[in-house]
Parts: structure tokens; C-alpha cells; sequence
């Protein structure tokens, strides 16, 4: 992985094993819970706990810095957040893009927020005992979805 100064903070929200994952039944997972707690932290606007709660991938990826103002700016494009819903979790040994193999979950909500019906898609990764976000992307909903 390249230095962080020469990634753009907006492309490590963008990490993701797969463009969309398939729609699968969603089943309780610790994952889904630790996703809960981080997603709470974003729309509540507190940017800086949300990279200090992410994962080692995503900390050493990006500054705090970056990484707040990249959060600042999916903010001010989708508007405030209203709510979601699970719609699918996959389990994962290997992610495009992040070089070592290890535990990972992708978990993807519908979401509603003021300006657009969103796919919020987040990125986990088994460190000790906890799972950690390593990316985050929002997306429209598209018609079709």
C-alpha cells in the first residue's frame, strides 16, 4: 500500500471487496453490531471517533485529518441521515485492494437520507477480539435496486 500522503482520503472511503454485494438474508452477525456502533458515531457528525474506532488498514491508510473531511463531504452530498435497514452480510477471507488475507465482513444497509434512498456499504475487518471498519461508501439507490 502506497504512503498516506499519496492516497486521497475520499479513495480509502472507497475500499471494497465487491462493487455490490448479492443480496443475501441478513443474519445476525458481530459485525452488523459493530457497524451499528461505528455508523452511530458517523451520524452523529463525530468524524475523528469514527477513524479512531476504524480499523489499524484504515488508520495507518489515511490521517484523521483526511478522513474527516472526506466523511464531511459524503455528508454534505446525501444530507442528514434518517434511517436503514440490513440488507446483506458476506463473510470474506481476502479484500481487493488491501494486500493481507485475514477475517473480513461486508455488510450493506438501505438507507434513507434527507437528499437521497442511499446503499451504505462498510468494509470489517477481525482485529483481537473486536471488528473494526476498514472502508465506508454511500451510494444512490438506484431505481432498479
Amino acid at each position: 500500500m502506497g504512503s498516506p500522503s499519496k492516497l486521497s482520503p475520499w479513495s480509502l472511503c472507497l475500499i471494497l471487496a465487491c462493487s455490490s454485494c448479492s443480496a443475501s438474508p441478513p443474519r445476525h452477525h458481530p459485525a452488523d453490531a459493530a457497524a451499528r456502533e461505528w455508523l452511530a458515531l458517523l451520524d452523529a457528525r463525530r468524524y475523528g471517533e469514527t477513524w479512531t474506532e476504524g480499523s489499524e488498514q484504515l488508520r495507518l491508510g489515511v490521517s484523521q485529518e483526511g478522513w474527516a473531511r472526506a466523511l464531511k463531504g459524503v455528508h454534505a452530498e446525501s444530507g442528514a441521515f434518517e434511517h436503514r435497514e440490513l440488507h446483506a452480510i458476506r463473510e470474506m477471507n481476502r479484500v481487493r485492494n488491501l494486500l493481507e488475507p485475514g477475517e473480513f465482513v461486508i455488510v450493506q444497509y438501505e438507507s434513507q437520507y434527507q437528499k437521497l434512498p442511499g446503499v451504505e456499504t462498510l468494509v470489517l475487518h477481525h482485529e483481537g477480539d473486536a471488528w473494526r471498519v476498514s472502508g465506508y461508501r454511500v451510494e444512490p439507490k438506484m431505481p432498479w435496486d
